[in-house]
């Protein structure tokens, strides 16, 4: 059997309607078995937990599921570690946020191989780590950050652009988790967490 892909998942809030409509269009757009889907539960003040309970208790066919839940929100960077850490036994890693809704094939002009094409693809040797974001429009460029980089994009693979010296960018990024430790890029400094809502958050 393949090795699994880890898929975790960071909620926190209010966001259960979020986190049913992430996992159901991961899952619905992408053909990638078998994968260890997991949910850190950073806080939820929600049914969070009973929906997530019912993910747990559902068969579906090559799929793992894991959650875990804390009373009180730890934070950004501690609950991304915390996230991340649920699937670490996973060599490589998909980590998203609960208001990730993955594009259906209309929308993104990619079919549903996109795991296995991005996992072929770090397996070359050129990365180990994917930032995974179709920009539709000048918005959604500018709401990502993104028009920063555009001119120091150095090189064009097919549908990969590389970027010298991107920051850390977690929703959503595909990476090995052991080379992101051995490079002390994860775990994330908890220590330099700001508020809520803060340019540090």
């Amino acid at each position: 059997m393949e090795q699994p892909i880890g898929v975790s998942i960071l909620t926190n809030g209010s966001r259960s309607v979020f986190v049913s409509t992430c996992i159901s269009s991961l899952l619905s757009n992408m053909f990638t078995r078998p994968l260890v889907v997991s949910v850190f539960d950073n806080g939820s003040t929600d049914d969070t937990p009973v929906v997530c309970g019912r993910l747990c208790e559902s068969r579906c066919y090559g799929i793992e599921w894991r959650y875990e839940r804390v009373e009180k929100d730890l934070g950004c960077a501690a609950g991304t570690n915390r996230s991340i850490a649920m699937v670490k036994d996973c060599e490589i890693q998909l980590h998203l946020e609960s208001d990730f809704r993955c594009l259906d094939e209309v929308e993104s002009c990619i079919n549903k191989m996109w795991m296995k094409q991005a996992v072929d693809f770090m397996q070359t040797g050129v990365c180990d780590y994917l930032y995974l974001r179709r920009m539709r429009s000048d918005t959604e460029r500018a709401m990502h950050w993104f028009e920063q980089w555009r001119d120091k994009m150095a090189e064009v693979r097919g549908p990969f652009q590389r970027c010298d010296n991107f920051w850390w960018s977690n929703n959503p990024s595909l990476f090995r988790y052991e080379k992101m430790m051995g490079c002390h890029t994860l775990p994330l400094d908890e220590k330099h967490d700001g508020p809520k809502n803060s340019s540090q958050w």
